[in-house]
């Protein structure tokens, strides 16, 4: 899970009473500066490290977003939180239910888990599109991802998320889209980052594109795309080239196609 090889010790963000968050230590002495505001209480202050609770007394999802959403700003006019994008996510339940809406470069900060979709792009011919993220990314800039990906906004399914990211990333539109199948799995992506701790579950899709078709970046996010074979795609994996969502959504997608080579 950690990125380093030395050990975090993280602490439990709690909201509304749900242990729902995890903190590495920047953040944690980041809020404990902020107790007494945004709702922010100790819960136990006691256990090593303190755990840090938000809204306990709040009763309604309203007041909870209120409370995390101000919070979430405070800390990112303090440098905690970057790429601020002003789109939501939604914070959903231990048990799964949503529950409410927050700027979504928040969600590592708190350690919340987020969802995001990857869909593995390949030719009639077998070949592998991958996309080169823009250098201007808060994160993982100019690494190799998926022919699309993306976060999943608020009231967003996965599918039609997947739709409009490969529109906005590739120019790929609804007539050659329409193959788009969703991998029989999801996928849950866990590790610390310098920003916080990255927790989403990943849903992969797979689309098979004409051999004359050529990628066309809409919205800025992507600064090229490549065209690989399988075993140029194994060797960027093998070096890290991709961001680290992308390699674990591709070698799944990999998995599930040599699966059906085998039917």
């Amino acid at each position: 899970m950690n990125n380093s090889d030395k050990p975090v010790a993280l602490s439990v963000f709690r909201v509304g009473g749900e242990a729902i968050g995890q903190l590495i230590p920047a953040v944690q002495a980041a809020l404990l500066h902020r107790v007494g505001n945004f709702g922010l209480t100790l819960h136990s202050e006691n256990s090593s490290p303190p755990t840090l609770a938000l809204g306990h007394q709040l009763s309604t999802p309203r007041e909870l977003q209120q409370c995390c959403q101000a919070l979430a700003a405070d800390l990112h006019n303090a440098g905690y939180i970057a790429g601020w994008r002003n789109e939501l996510f939604t914070l959903k339940k231990p048990d799964g239910t949503a529950w409410f809406d927050l700027e979504r470069a928040s969600f590592r900060t708190f350690g919340f888990e987020s969802e995001a979709i990857h869909v593995h792009g390949y030719t009639q011919s077998g070949e592998v599109w991958l996309g080169r993220r823009s250098t201007l990314k808060a994160i993982d800039p100019g690494l190799l991802d998926n022919l699309a990906a993306g976060g999943l906004s608020s009231g967003e399914t996965p599918m039609n998320c997947a739709r409009r990211e490969l529109w906005e990333e590739a120019g790929v539109d609804e007539m050659l889209g329409k193959n788009l199948i969703s991998l029989p799995k999801t996928l849950v992506s866990e590790r610390i980052e310098t920003q916080g701790v990255h927790r989403e579950v990943l849903h992969c899709f797979a689309l098979q594109l004409p051999d004359d078709f050529i990628p066309e970046n809409k919205d800025g996010e992507v600064c090229g795309f490549l065209r690989c074979s399988l075993t140029e795609v194994r060797e960027l994996l093998r070096k890290k080239a991709l961001t680290t969502d992308a390699a674990v959504c591709t070698e799944y997608a990999l998995q599930c196609a040599a699966v059906l080579d085998k039917k």
